[in-house]
């Protein structure tokens, strides 16, 4: 039983006309006739009464007719599937995470990119800090939100906005009424033990370092691996801080801490981040629609700013 047949046979009832059929059909009419009379012989039996005045379907037309259409419309999902999968528009695109992605962009950014490959599954990876990059370097995650700095030898980045950084303390510490923090007043105060597989830049970034005169941070408690972890250690530390960016108290939304500008400190960005030289359409549109949903919705992000953006 072939295709083209089945779509012949479709045609006739449709028009309940050999010629119309044939003519939707870009065929002539004894091309069609030739395709009703191979399915016809296949099925062992009539598939049509004919007179001069209309076209009705005998009783094996009418079984035909419905598996005729599902047969065909399974036909095309399967040429769909496989036409998206050599393309490259199928499969699974595991995205990691770090510390609430792109705060309140994450979920336009993931409902935007399954409209547009709705045949990819997207798997939701959480990433701590000290394992975003290397998940990404193993190939454990094929892009992330992250926040920079970032290796750039092995990575490759879009900045998608930038938002303040703020100090995150517990409600009974010192400062918590303050309402603002200055950098050297941080600088004194300790901060959650980190682990050693922490990228240099990052640490150096998130904990000031280049105002440190060379000095080290003071480490305190017990050893922590995720933003969470770390949050819930300054929490039950009075006299602990963390600094943060600002979408974070949202994000994470842990009670119980106030949350502090830092004078005079650079912003932290959010960027979409993947393998360098991992050209897959599915992961540079990955890029492109991240960076469209942030240009379009960046309001959703209070503080927030588009790279560049004065």
């Amino acid at each position: 039983m072939e295709l083209r047949h089945l779509r012949s046979f479709l045609a006739v009832v449709q028009e309940r006309n050999f010629t119309r059929a044939a003519r939707g059909l870009h065929l002539t009419q004894p091309a069609l006739s030739q395709h009703i009379r191979a399915l016809e012989r296949e099925i062992g039996g009539a598939l049509f009464i004919r007179d001069s005045h209309r076209v009705q379907l005998t009783a094996a037309g009418e079984a035909l007719e419905r598996p005729a259409r599902d047969i065909l419309r399974s036909a095309a999902l399967a040429l769909d599937l496989a036409r998206a999968a050599a393309s490259g528009e199928s499969g699974t695109v595991r995205v990691g995470l770090f510390a609430g992605g792109a705060a309140e962009l994450t979920a336009p950014i993931l409902e935007a990119y399954t409209a547009r490959y709705p045949s990819v599954r997207l798997a939701l990876i959480d990433l701590p800090p000290h394992r975003a990059e290397t998940a990404l370097h193993d190939a454990i995650v094929d892009v992330a939100l992250l926040r920079p700095p970032i290796n750039t030898e092995f990575l490759t980045t879009t900045t998608l906005f930038q938002e303040p950084r703020v100090l995150a303390v517990s409600r009974r510490h010192r400062l918590a009424d303050d309402g603002v923090v200055s950098i050297p007043t941080y600088l004194d105060l300790p901060v959650p033990s980190i682990p050693t597989a922490m990228p240099r830049h990052f640490q150096d970034f998130w904990l000031f370092s280049d105002h440190r005169n060379g000095e080290t941070p003071r480490f305190h408690g017990e050893l922590v691996e995720t933003v969470s972890e770390a949050l819930h250690f300054t929490l039950v530390t009075p006299d602990a801080s963390l600094a943060v960016a600002a979408s974070t108290q949202r994000a994470l939304n842990i009670g119980g801490l106030v949350y502090l500008p830092i004078l005079g400190a650079e912003p932290c960005e959010v960027a979409a981040v993947s393998r360098r030289g991992d050209d897959r359409g599915l992961v540079t549109d990955f890029h492109r629609i991240a960076r469209q949903v942030c240009t379009d919705l960046i309001d959703l992000v209070p503080e927030a700013s588009l790279p560049g953006a004065i």
